[in-house]
């Protein structure tokens, strides 16, 4: 598949399909399936945590949204259980 891009946009970035789909299922389906697959273990233990670890550019600040910003700052709407 080829790049798409438009010339009338300055500073886009252009990714292939295979190479946003590599980015979905390592950033998001990875850590999905395995806290999926330890859901069991943190359902019997006393203290349950997951911690997930990111690069800077997974800091909040570059996060477009304010509505998304604001569910990550509130630590008490992510749960599972």
């Amino acid at each position: 598949m080829q790049p798409v891009s438009s010339s009338g946009l300055a500073n886009a970035i252009v990714e292939t399909y295979e190479l946003a789909e590599d980015c979905i299922n390592t950033n998001y389906y990875g850590p999905k399936r395995v806290t999926e697959a330890f859901i069991p273990l943190l359902q019997s233990s006393q203290s349950p945590r997951i911690v997930n670890v990111s690069s800077l550019y997974g800091k909040r600040q570059y996060i477009r949204s304010e509505r998304i910003k604001e569910e990550l700052r509130n630590v008490d709407t992510h749960s599972y259980f």
